[in-house]
């Protein structure tokens, strides 16, 4: 395969390094946090961090009420903080780690695979926030999970399928539309015999 990464139009080789992962940041199943409070990590990544910032960015991710229910706060050890955590938390708490650097591109890869279904739901009325400003780069095997996005991708393998408005590419006869289809037979047969509409209902 041959191609480019072009960010407002020039090609990614062309940047900074240091500006480009300043500006850039991802957040995916394999975290890692640093050894210190969950503070330290926020402050690791933005030395100038203050409470308020932290405060919006956990509130933004959601991680605020997660903290709430599992009786810990900024100041918890990350050692104690994972006697407790589950695969949702580590998601919220990497979120909130990269928003507060408020970064131009965000990439959130498989995210939601790991979180629950309320977070999901708290991540899809919280979106067009996170996004605010930004270019969110959002990655799922679960194609439903993309329908508040603008632009849609599809990959076969390494190579990509179809590119378009996310209705678009979901309306056109094409390899999404097909797992798309199958992804919602799962649910109900019914769901994909009144595909058009349900689609719309979705996307829109």
């Amino acid at each position: 395969t041959s191609g480019s990464v072009l960010i407002d139009g020039n090609s990614i080789e062309t940047f900074n390094l240091q500006h480009l992962r300043a500006n850039v940041a991802l957040v995916d199943t394999t975290n890692h946090f640093f050894d210190g409070s969950i503070r330290d990590n926020f402050q690791r990544v933005l030395p100038n961090a203050n409470s308020n910032r932290i405060s919006w960015a956990c509130s933004l991710a959601g991680l605020d009420a997660s903290m709430k229910n599992l009786g810990i706060s900024l100041e918890t050890k990350i050692d104690d903080v994972k006697k407790v955590w589950n695969a949702d938390f580590q998601i919220k708490l990497g979120l909130a780690r990269a928003l507060i650097r408020n970064p131009k591109i965000l990439i959130l890869d498989d995210i939601l695979s790991q979180m629950d279904t309320d977070s999901i739901l708290n991540f899809q009325n919280t979106f067009d926030s996170i996004s605010k400003s930004r270019t969110v780069i959002l990655i799922s095997r679960e194609l439903y999970h993309l329908s508040m996005c603008k632009k849609f991708m599809f990959f076969s393998g390494p190579s990509l399928s179809q590119f378009g408005p996310t209705l678009s590419v979901l309306s056109q006869t094409g390899p999404a539309q097909d797992l798309m289809k199958k992804q919602l037979r799962i649910i109900s047969p019914k769901f994909e015999q009144n595909y058009g509409t349900l689609v719309k209902s979705i996307v829109s």
